[in-house]
């Protein structure tokens, strides 16, 4: 019992959090969003289905890869998840939604020991926490039933334990970053691409700091994680989401671009077709322009991303009093005299947080789209929990930016009181000052 107590004492501020964290995801979980969209009803039907009768509706056996929706393979985890909710909670929408805001709260965790881990500072893995528990962002999601809200869990607890073998160099961690990593193959789609990627990037990394350990675990997982999605994309229900999204796709309008500015050029000028307006450049070019909006002021802060089904009114992905912590975290990471290990995971996390948009870059269905680009909620939470904590403990003149920071998430934070709207609906979620413009008639 001593030992039960002690344990809840020192990690109080952590349950607590986490413990906020769900509430917020789950109050009225069940009739806020009103409607269940058509995702949500046939991904809980099809999970209590199988379950139920050991086989899908096509009476295929137990569906391991995937679920066919006429041509659009489901991966077949979320719908698991959420039809033994079902079983549990009864047919209604809340057991559908449950796995994801329970995920959703969790991820709170990781996000935590990352920040922990990283600058070796609890205070700081409580605000990235707690970041993270207020960003409309997550909480959207994490009320929808996205898939995406529960990838972010399994990946960022592998990416926890990357950072802790990176500082620690126990082989369990990587072992248990492996395992985390592979559960994410059967969650959702980008982590296909997201996670060679991250090992790709780790290898490069380990490789500029001479860690052999960490370089050796890093190129071997980064094979074989790159052998298994090679593997998935050849065949029909792995590349099935991907060229119908895929900026490749004749729908993104790209080669009818190419061929009206070749055109353009008139005749007999074959040359200057092939210079300035061959494919490489031409889907590069939508490429770069669907990752440089990622990063834009108005999809973050103003206006949000697709679908609309996960966007809130006259309120972006991060509140503006994100900005403060944010420009404090540039400033002096820039600034910063780190130790030579805690340089490499910075520099590290520093990178991952620029690479983690791309495979939403690659696509044009639904772009910018706020599910495939939930990762970037990890990185932002980080910094700004690290911006927040150097704000608090500076002195004089930068202790005001620091108070008006705080007055930013009182005034416009609306931790209790955060308008959310999912098929077109509101959800006043406020801790302590509620926007009139966000508030619903119970």
């Amino acid at each position: 019992m001593k030992r039960i107590l002690r344990f809840v004492l020192s990690w109080f501020p952590l349950i607590t959090i986490v413990l906020f964290a769900a509430i917020i995801r789950m109050w009225k979980l069940g009739s806020l969003p009103m409607n269940l969209q058509e995702d949500e009803v046939m991904t809980g039907y099809v999970g209590r289905f199988i379950l139920k009768n050991w086989r899908d509706v096509y009476g295929n056996p137990w569906p391991f890869w995937y679920f066919d929706k006429f041509g659009d393979y489901y991966i077949v985890l979320p719908i698991y998840l959420k039809g033994l909710s079902t079983f549990i909670f009864g047919v209604n929408e809340f057991a559908i939604r449950f796995p994801s805001a329970l995920l959703g709260a969790l991820s709170v965790i990781p996000v935590f020991f990352i920040s922990y881990w990283t600058f070796n500072k609890k205070k700081i893995g409580y605000f990235a926490a707690l970041f993270l528990t207020i960003l409309p962002w997550h909480i959207t999601l994490s009320r929808a039933s996205a898939e995406g809200i529960m990838g972010i869990f399994f990946y960022s607890t592998g990416l926890m334990f990357i950072v802790g073998y990176m500082n620690r160099k126990k082989r369990a961690y990587a072992l248990l970053s492996f395992i985390f990593f592979i559960i994410c193959y059967w969650i959702y789609h980008p982590y296909r691409v997201v996670i060679p990627l991250t090992l790709l990037l780790l290898s490069a990394v380990s490789l500029f700091f001479k860690d052999k350990k960490t370089l050796s675990l890093a190129l071997t997982g980064f094979l074989i994680f790159t052998l298994f999605t090679g593997y998935i994309s050849t065949t029909k229900w792995g590349k099935g989401r991907f060229s119908q999204t895929s900026i490749l796709s004749p729908m993104s309008g790209v080669s009818v671009r190419i061929q009206e500015l070749i055109y353009g050029e008139g005749q007999q000028k074959i040359v200057l077709a092939r210079i300035f307006h061959n494919k490489i450049l031409g889907y590069g070019r939508e490429f770069l322009r669907q990752y440089s909006i990622y990063f834009s002021g108005e999809y973050l802060f103003v206006k949000g991303g697709l679908s609309y089904a996960y966007s809130v009114p006259e309120q972006g992905l991060l509140y503006f009093s994100f900005i403060i912590p944010l420009i404090a975290a540039a400033i002096f990471l820039a600034r910063g005299n780190f130790p030579k290990a805690q340089q490499k995971v910075l520099f590290f996390l520093i990178l991952l947080f620029f690479l983690v948009p791309i495979p939403a870059s690659l696509t044009y269905i639904d772009a910018p789209n706020i599910q495939r680009s939930v990762d970037m909620t990890v990185f932002f939470s980080l910094f700004a929990g690290y911006g927040l904590f150097q704000l608090s403990e500076q002195k004089k003149w930068l202790k005001v930016i620091y108070f008006v920071a705080i007055a930013g998430f009182i005034l416009k934070g609306y931790i209790f009181g955060m308008g959310i709207r999912c098929t077109q609906i509101y959800l006043p979620v406020s801790i302590v000052m509620m926007d009139k413009r966000h508030l619903l008639n119970m």
